[in-house]
């Protein structure tokens, strides 16, 4: 009973101190929001001030010293309220100077005249000692020379933020950015378009099931066709192509009056392309010649060979699969993964940083404030602006590789799970008739 009558007690007062935090919490609000619309609420009406002061110099030096006043008396950030009434101020000052040169003409003696009597008014002691206490502002707090305390410095500290923020918003910027990527690239690829297949001759393979006619992947969608042949002659070679690049080397002056000159650096890449060029005799008699590029398939001179092939637009055809039918051995050209491959890289990059920018603001946005005031905060930008540098980086070395990847994966697994067993029974069971 004592442990109940305890555990109701704890109750009831977490329950008043639960009412009493929200107390505290709708109270500092209304302090906050009286307090923001202070300045506003206390100064007068415009209308108010044309009413008072029928006198055009007068009335423009009251909505000169007024426009001043409030701007100091609003508190920083200035409110909405605030900003608009002091530039209701500004517009009435402005109206008398325009209405004053439409009628005695612009920079002329009485218009010069006319501004010097308004401003040696609004600097007359006596005229805005008596101008405030006719509106009782004489009183109400300024706070444009309250200096900003540590925290309000330290809150839009860049240096201190930006380090925290950055790997935040690289873990939080991974999966969107690929996710955008993956949409735009996923249906990407040497497109849908069925090309012609050639006429295949007497003592040809036999035509292909209607199955295996075209091959259709997510994306992509080309028609095949096969070919055999008896080999004649077998030719290998290598290309090596050479990329050289070079940096530095820049001259420049020092403080001191000295030359300085960047050291020089080069680096170089190379590329190795094997190059197979087969020559066969056609079940019409023809020789002619097929060519496979980086391919680990092998056969000899005299032994019957059928490749798979995927027309282009040119007339020509790329090698996807090629079959040697003395050794049984089906083999995957390197063109078969080109076929798969996603196209488009730019747009699905372009995609990925625009994605990875919305990410990095919101992010970042929890650690440095957007804003100073009514005004986008210029340090907030550049520390925007490195964290996106960061993701786009990111992005084009590992992100858009990697989506581009999935995909032409994705792709070859379908295919081998969908046509590879159809075409390597095809060519099993084909029985090629070659003089």
């Amino acid at each position: 009973m004592n442990t109940w009558t305890t555990g109701m007690a704890k109750l009831r007062a977490f329950r008043v101190l639960a009412v009493a935090a929200l107390a505290l919490v709708l109270i500092s609000g209304n302090v906050s929001l009286v307090r923001a619309q202070e300045a506003s609420s206390r100064f007068p009406d415009p209308a108010q001030v044309t009413k008072d002061y029928p006198d055009d110099a007068q009335r423009y030096a009251a909505f000169i010293v007024l426009s001043e006043a409030m701007a100091q008396a609003a508190p920083k950030p200035i409110s909405k309220p605030d900003y608009a009434k002091i530039n209701a101020y500004q517009a009435g000052a402005n109206t008398v100077l325009v209405r004053e040169s439409m009628e005695i003409g612009l920079n002329t003696p009485a218009y010069n005249a006319f501004k010097a009597r308004g401003d040696q008014y609004s600097n007359d002691a006596p005229f805005v000692t008596a101008l405030l206490n006719k509106y009782n502002l004489n009183g109400i707090p300024t706070y444009a020379d309250k200096p900003p305390s540590q925290a309000d410095e330290m809150k839009y500290d860049v240096p201190t933020h930006l380090p925290q923020a950055l790997p935040w918003i690289l873990v939080a910027g991974i999966l969107p950015m690929m996710f955008a990527a993956w949409l735009i690239l996923r249906g990407s690829g040497i497109g849908r378009k069925i090309w012609p297949v050639p006429t295949l001759g007497y003592g040809a393979l036999p035509p292909l099931p209607k199955a295996l006619q075209v091959v259709s992947l997510p994306g992509v969608r080309y028609a095949v066709y096969p070919l055999c042949g008896r080999v004649l002659d077998i030719q290998t070679s290598s290309h090596t192509q050479t990329s050289s690049h070079t940096s530095g080397g820049d001259t420049y002056q020092m403080p001191d009056g000295s030359i300085r000159t960047t050291p020089v650096q080069g680096w170089s890449s190379h590329k190795i392309t094997r190059e197979t060029v087969i020559w066969v005799r056609t079940p019409e008699g023809r020789e002619t010649s097929w060519t496979l590029f980086n391919s680990n398939f092998q056969c000899r001179v005299g032994q019957t060979i059928s490749i798979l092939v995927r027309p282009l637009r040119d007339g020509t055809g790329h090698i996807l699969l090629a079959y040697n039918h003395n050794a049984g051995v089906l083999d995957e050209c390197p063109a078969l993964k080109e076929s798969h491959e996603p196209r488009g890289n730019e747009l699905g990059q372009w995609s990925a940083n625009l994605v990875g920018a919305y990410v990095a603001w919101k992010v970042l946005a929890l650690f440095l404030p957007p804003y100073a005031g009514n005004q986008l905060d210029t340090g907030f930008v550049v520390a925007w602006l490195v964290a996106c540098f960061m993701l786009v980086v990111v992005s084009f070395f590992i992100l858009t590789p990697t989506v581009k990847w999935i995909i032409r994966r994705g792709r070859n697994s379908r295919f081998v799970a969908k046509y590879l067993p159809g075409y390597r029974q095809f060519f099993q069971q084909a029985r090629p008739a070659i003089a």
